[in-house]
C-alpha cells in the first residue's frame, strides 16, 4: 500500500463519515511500508472515541484480507476542519440574553472538536453565558448554561387539554424547571 493510495482511501472512505461538511486531509505520515497478502482486502478505519480531529491524531486502519485482519497500521493524520460557527461581536456578559445582533456567522477552521461550536441561533434560547466572553471568540456549547424558565415558588399557568375541552388554572411550581422539562406543581 503506497502513501498516495492510503491518502486517497482516507479522502474517499474516512472523511465522508465525519460529521463536518468541510473536512480536508492535510497530511498523513506513513512511517513504514504496508505489505498485504493477496486476496480480497477491506480497510476499516477507527479512532479512539476521545479523538480531537482538529489536532494531529493517529488513525487506526485494520487491513482485512479474505475476512481476517492481516495488518494494523497507526498513521499520524492531520485534518483541516471548517464549520459555519457563531462568533461574539461584542462582549457577552453572564446575565445577558444573546440576541442576533450580538453574534456573526462565519466559516472558521475548528481549533478543537472536543468543544462543540454553536451552529444555530436556536441554541441560545433559554441559555446565558457562563462567564464574560470577549468579542471575536468562537462560541462553543460549554461557554453557556441553561437558565431555568421557572423557579421553585413561581406562579405558573396550568393548562389541561383533552379533546375539545380546555381547563386553565393558576398553580405554584414546586421545583425549578427548564424548557421542555416536567415539574411538579401545586394547585392552591
Amino acid at each position: 500500500v503506497t502513501a498516495a493510495e492510503l491518502s486517497q482511501r482516507v479522502i474517499e472512505e474516512f472523511l465522508p463519515g465525519l460529521p463536518w461538511k468541510d473536512a480536508q486531509l492535510e497530511r498523513i505520515d506513513v512511517t513504514e511500508t504496508i505489505l498485504l497478502p493477496k486476496g480480497k482486502t477491506e480497510w476499516i478505519f477507527n479512532c479512539h472515541p476521545g479523538t480531537d480531529y482538529a489536532k494531529p491524531f493517529y488513525l487506526n486502519i485494520n487491513f482485512s484480507v479474505n475476512g481476517e485482519v492481516a495488518k494494523r497500521a497507526f498513521v499520524r493524520t492531520v485534518l483541516s476542519l471548517r464549520e459555519q460557527v457563531a462568533v461574539a461581536l461584542t462582549e457577552l456578559k453572564p446575565a445577558q440574553s444573546i440576541r442576533e445582533e450580538d453574534i456573526r456567522w462565519e466559516s472558521q477552521r475548528l481549533l478543537s472538536t472536543l468543544q462543540t461550536p454553536i451552529k444555530s441561533s436556536g441554541f441560545f434560547r433559554g441559555r446565558r453565558p457562563r462567564m464574560a466572553i470577549p468579542p471575536g471568540r468562537v462560541l462553543t456549547e460549554n461557554l453557556f448554561i441553561t437558565v431555568p424558565l421557572v423557579k421553585r415558588g413561581d406562579s405558573v399557568l396550568l393548562v389541561f387539554e383533552s379533546g375539545g375541552m380546555r381547563v386553565t388554572t393558576q398553580a405554584k411550581a414546586l421545583a425549578m424547571g427548564f424548557r421542555g422539562q416536567r415539574i411538579q406543581v401545586m394547585n392552591p
